[in-house]
């Protein structure tokens, strides 16, 4: 398992790049008991672009494709948030 933070905002979509060959990719804000989750985000896939999925605040946006694996470099959707900037954290298995 692999993890790693970058930020995001609402001003374009963010490529969601697997690292290593894994079968699924969680992406969700990255927060804390401290810090509670503060925004919503919009989840892309290649096949459907232009109509993003609504992920609720606090809930991880899951990359999958039917159990094939993703490859080092491969960009498996797009993420970003309905407003506002955070930090997310993308975790490979």
């Amino acid at each position: 398992m692999i993890t790693v933070t970058f930020a995001i905002d609402n001003t374009q979509v963010f490529s969601v790049t697997a690292r290593t060959y894994c079968k699924k990719i969680s992406v969700r804000e990255n927060y804390n008991a401290a810090t509670p989750p503060t925004a919503d985000l919009r989840k892309y896939v290649p096949s459907t672009s232009a109509t993003p999925e609504n992920i609720p605040q606090g809930t991880d946006a899951v990359f999958e494709d039917g159990g094939r694996h993703f490859y080092p470099g491969e960009v498996v959707g797009g993420i970003n948030t309905l407003a506002g900037a955070i930090t997310v954290i993308q975790v490979e298995r």
